[in-house]
């Protein structure tokens, strides 16, 4: 038989006090005063018993729960270092707990079960075309929104800034001699990710003097997976040699990696043969492809520290939308290009 847990009344009745003086003294009301005997009872009774506050009831008297939600994240992404972040920061945040949902998507249940009072807030990825959020900011319930930055009013988003990653890969290339470059765009139809990543590629080769990249360099999978990576290097290696690419940018690690398989198959050899640079800096990629890293650990810790911000009345959900900075990770995968030798 499961032994039942000691409730208030438990406490009240083994120190031989009320109910209501119990329940003032574990509160902490400061406009009560107690005789030091009666509150060492209680306190004696709160350690003999083992007696912990519920935190929903004690959440339904004070209209919030001291917990932040986490929706569920996206299958086949690597979430591990944005979850450490979310950790280490609430590891900051003594008083909250974490809350983890396994639902979320566009039914109406996914939206109401964020709203009942379990959690002060939530923080969870949302689709570009996807609009959760804005009704549950709506409803007055804090939200955070991962791996989208066009958000709706009221809705926080903690976000690696996509279009800088994307500049930063194709300077790199131009650098290295690379001005005929290639972008393996990601979901473009759903995901603001890979909309500013193509974004960010086309202003780096505009400022970089191609005022106009040819339609032909721009493949879209319409998916993140590798999937359709043969299909794009065919179509690269098909071109004119004066327009055909010596260079890709990848709108995420895994369109690289995919990328360097499909060229060993054909016989090409990376960096020799093409120079390839990925987005995400995911675990797979860490020895040897050259690729930008989106700070996930920062993105993971921004959401958390934005939300509580946002539930303890210090900022608004408009000033917690700062994009994350990323950096660029050299690895194996560019060589320097001579133009005039080998173009």
């Amino acid at each position: 038989m499961i032994k039942r847990l000691p409730t208030i009344r438990d406490v009240a009745k083994h120190a031989g006090v009320s109910l209501t003086t119990t329940s003032y003294i574990l509160n902490k009301k400061s406009n009560h005063k107690f005789a030091e005997d009666t509150i060492s009872k209680v306190e004696a009774a709160v350690e003999v018993l083992g007696y912990t506050p519920n935190r929903m009831i004690q959440a339904i008297h004070k209209g919030k729960s001291y917990t932040i939600g986490l929706g569920n994240l996206l299958p086949g992404i690597t979430h591990e270092r944005m979850v450490a972040g979310i950790y280490e920061e609430m590891a900051r945040w003594e008083r909250y707990d974490l809350l983890m949902y396994f639902s979320i998507g566009t039914q109406r249940k996914d939206k109401m079960v964020f709203l009942d009072g379990r959690a002060d807030g939530v923080i969870f990825p949302e689709e570009s075309s996807v609009n959760i959020s804005s009704y549950l900011a709506q409803k007055g319930l804090p939200v955070v929104v991962i791996y989208k930055r066009n958000v709706a009013p009221g809705v926080a988003c903690a976000k690696a800034d996509d279009f800088q990653a994307a500049c930063l890969a194709v300077r790199h290339l131009w650098e290295h001699g690379h001005h005929r470059i290639a972008h393996l765009a990601g979901h473009l139809a759903d995901w603001s990710d890979a909309q500013e990543r193509l974004a960010g590629y086309r202003s780096a080769m505009n400022e970089l003097g191609v005022t106009e990249t040819p339609e032909e360099w721009v493949f879209n999978r319409h998916s993140w997976d590798s999937e359709k990576c043969g299909e794009a290097l065919d179509l690269w290696l098909a071109l004119p040699p004066d327009i055909r690419p010596s260079a890709i940018f990848s709108a995420n690690d895994a369109g690289a990696l995919g990328l360097i398989e499909e060229a060993g198959k054909r016989g090409l050899k990376i960096p020799e043969d093409l120079s390839i640079v990925g987005c995400d800096n995911i675990e797979t990629s860490e020895s040897k492809l050259t690729t930008i890293d989106l700070n996930f650990h920062e993105v993971g810790r921004y959401s958390v520290e934005s939300l509580i911000n946002i539930i303890e009345g210090i900022k608004t959900p408009e000033e917690c939308r700062t994009p994350i900075q990323v950096k660029l990770i050299r690895r194996n995968t560019v060589r320097q290009y001579n133009q005039k030798k080998e173009g």
